[in-house]
């Protein structure tokens, strides 16, 4: 029997399954399909901000422990130790209300950023960083084996295992994975797990978009971030939305970075998803023509390929960490929002000390959505 079960094998599953192991306990991980098989292996590999104040120290953390895993691991996986730096941009300047950087104008952005269109409003720079997120997963699960961890992967949770009230596991393809703290860091399929607990976990799948071009003849100093989008503007698909034939909700914004051999990565607009892997072509026609608003010299470029996944989404944009009401020995650690590289590994290891002293952070708490427990 496990100290710990971790369900889920992206980023956040396999760091925590790492920090729990280096606290010394016992950790047994689930994954229903291969580590990194979803978000963490199909998005654009930004690490950047900004920050909720509930989220400064996580990210920080986070920062620390991409560092030093990347040294420890020889460089296993791509990341810059350095910040290249992300330039805001804004076709309208009200967009740019409450930046948390020096505005600067368009000529002051083109100076930073010469492929930029010249008639943009402004912008700000603040830190980022790229990352190879797939590797950076795959790395964290190597720590997590190095101490002895047991990590499933082709092994699907299917329902939760209860004694006396408390649950002790799940039972799974493998069959009963008995544990004394389940941990679900499932994403967007986190609250199909909690069935049965009384307790919604409200953490839906919002879809993003990805397209990769091969190497352009030009070089961006930064990554390019569009300051319009709101992904709090994206109203839920109601079953009304579902009668009426129309299209799902959507919020339409663009990232811009380019990698070390010249390939321009163009990503992600969100739709209110479903389970299914396809695009939808006009969501991502969306997504390059904006990309192309903000950088003319893109439109030429050849694409080599493009893909989508699910991002776990919560209505107030804040992750939930912690024991799920009314359901002993049963924890979570999901809805990080399109921040799960950036903030995951942070949140990783916030947790596993959470599970070791039992004090939350009562901002991440999941008690904070009990009013609409089912």
């Amino acid at each position: 029997m496990a100290d710990v079960l971790v369900i889920g094998g992206g980023i956040i599953g396999a760091s925590l399954a790492a920090q729990c192991a280096r606290r010394g306990m016992a950790v047994t991980l689930c994954e229903r399909g291969r580590l990194a098989s979803a978000a963490s292996g199909r998005n654009a590999g930004f690490v950047v901000g900004p920050h909720p104040p509930e989220l400064e120290a996580i990210a920080e953390r986070s920062l620390r422990e991409y560092r030093e895993l990347h040294f420890a691991t020889g460089g296993a996986f791509a990341y810059d130790r350095d910040s290249i730096g992300s330039l805001v941009v804004a076709e309208d300047a009200a967009d740019l209300a409450g930046a948390p950087g020096e505005l600067l104008d368009g000529a002051g952005l083109r100076e930073l950023e010469p492929e930029l269109a010249v008639d943009l409003a402004g912008g700000y720079l603040i830190e980022a960083r790229r990352i190879d997120p797939a590797a950076a997963t795959l790395a964290w699960a190597d720590e997590a084996r190095s101490y002895g961890s047991v990590l499933h992967t082709a092994c699907e949770a299917r329902g939760l295992l209860r004694r006396a009230g408390t649950v002790v596991g799940a039972i799974t393809d493998l069959g009963q994975l008995l544990a004394g703290m389940t941990v679900i860091a499932a994403g967007p399929w986190s609250w199909q797990l909690t069935r049965g607990t009384g307790f919604d976990v409200p953490v839906r799948g919002v879809r993003g978009f990805v397209a990769l071009t091969r190497p352009a003849p030009f070089r961006l100093r930064h990554l390019i971030e569009d300051a319009a989008w709101d992904p709090g503007s994206l109203p839920p698909v109601t079953v009304q939305t579902l009668a009426d034939g129309g299209p799902r909700p959507s919020t339409f914004a663009t990232g811009l970075g380019q990698d070390d051999d010249g390939r321009i990565v163009i990503g992600a607009s969100h739709t209110r998803g479903s389970e299914d892997h396809g695009l939808a072509p006009e969501t991502l026609a969306e997504v390059c023509r904006r990309a192309i608003r903000f950088v003319p010299a893109l439109a030429g470029l050849e694409v080599a390929a493009t893909r989508s996944c699910l991002r776990p989404m919560t209505p107030d944009g804040l992750p939930l960490h912690g024991p799920v009401p009314g359901a002993d020995g049963l924890y979570v650690c999901c809805g990080h929002n399109a921040q799960g590289i950036t903030w995951g590994p942070g949140a990783a290891a916030v947790v596993a000390e959470s599970l070791e002293s039992g004090q939350w952070d009562p901002a991440l708490l999941p008690e904070r959505f009990a009013a609409v427990a089912t």
